[in-house]
């Protein structure tokens, strides 16, 4: 009950009804004034009758049912107005994500960097319940954004990636890759997917199914890495970690590509080729993205399907009126005590 202050009120009103009818009775057995007595001769005689008698036993005991009728009623309408209420404590469950992208901003990959940061715009639209994060390297890794489910400003930061390439007229001296990302070499392919899986929390406290969408051509040069692709699949094998290799490379690269290929099939995840999902028109800087909408939804629909902990929310407690069963005892009653006091004739 919300309100059970309430309650005192029919009391306090059953015991002014009482006062009254004390007070009226009283009265009218002090008056003395026979003028406003009308007298009866043989009246002891009627009451012995056993009609009489049983007639007075029924007009009692239906005066005595309208009176508990009222009083439920009374006491019933008096709950509703106290609002009965009843108490859940609510968790909510959810699936939870972590997703890192992952791309390669070094000068081989200029020609896809418009297009694979609004193929990543995509990605985080169509996720739920996932928190993003985004490392750009070159030479070294460089963390954009940390975990966050702020889709928003994962999207607007893609967007000023793509914007930044597309201000410059070479694949060299990008101030992404000048300043963010500039390392002791270039195309530190190892070091860079390193610093995404660093990104993660990959504490034991941490039960988030945990994905990254790494987007290379996996060009590297000598002794420019400290560490290769298939290391740090290894490593991240261990943590639980899935990747979604996009491949941008060049069809000669064969080894390069097997060993892309290789530390994604190390993470149970899936690769994809996105030169079938290009051409580069000879004399052109840019490569043209033809239909890629599959590939896209595919590794949403992958991500989604990654077996996740169920994620217990912050306890909730929902409050919900339960007038019904007073409603339905107090028009009872009142229905009762409406036809009792039809048949008692008052």
């Amino acid at each position: 009950m919300k309100y059970t202050w309430l309650f005192i009120i029919p009391p306090i009103a059953i015991a002014i009804i009482i006062f009254i009818a004390w007070y009226r009775y009283r009265i009218h057995s002090h008056d003395r004034d026979l003028k406003r007595v009308a007298v009866i001769a043989h009246t002891k005689t009627i009451k012995m009758l056993p009609a009489y008698r049983r007639a007075v036993t029924r007009y009692r005991i239906l005066m005595a049912c309208a009176a508990v009728a009222f009083l439920a009623a009374l006491f019933s309408l008096t709950a509703v107005a106290a609002r009965p209420t009843s108490r859940d404590e609510r968790r909510s469950e959810s699936e939870k994500r972590d997703v890192v992208l992952c791309l390669d901003v070094s000068g081989s990959m200029y020609t896809y960097i418009d297009d694979i940061t609004t193929y990543f715009s995509e990605i985080v639209s169509g996720l739920d319940d996932a928190r993003i994060s985004l490392t750009i390297f070159d030479g070294k890794p460089a963390n954009l954004i940390p975990l966050t489910d702020d889709y928003e400003a994962v999207k607007e930061l893609t967007d000023s990636l793509s914007t930044s390439f597309q201000k410059i007229d070479t694949p060299f001296g990008s101030p992404i890759s000048s300043y963010a990302t500039r390392g002791n070499s270039s195309s530190a392919i190892g070091d860079g997917v390193m610093g995404c899986a660093n990104s993660l929390d990959l504490s034991d406290d941490n039960q988030r199914a945990k994905s990254i969408i790494i987007a290379t051509d996996n060009e590297y040069g000598t002794n420019s890495q400290s560490i290769d692709i298939g290391q740090v699949a290894r490593y991240a094998e261990r943590y639980g970690v899935t990747f979604y290799g996009l491949y941008t490379g060049s069809s000669y690269s064969i080894s390069h590509k097997n060993e892309f290929i290789d530390a994604v099939k190390i993470t149970n995840g899936s690769f994809y080729d996105l030169n079938d999902l290009y051409e580069r028109p000879y004399g052109q800087k840019t490569a043209i993205a033809k239909d890629s909408n599959h590939t896209i939804e595919t590794i949403i629909h992958e991500i989604m399907d990654q077996e996740t902990a169920k994620m217990e929310g912050a306890p909730e407690i929902v409050y919900v009126d339960k007038p019904e069963i007073m409603l339905y005892i107090s028009s009872i009653c009142f229905a009762i005590f409406v036809i009792l006091i039809w048949r008692l004739k008052l």
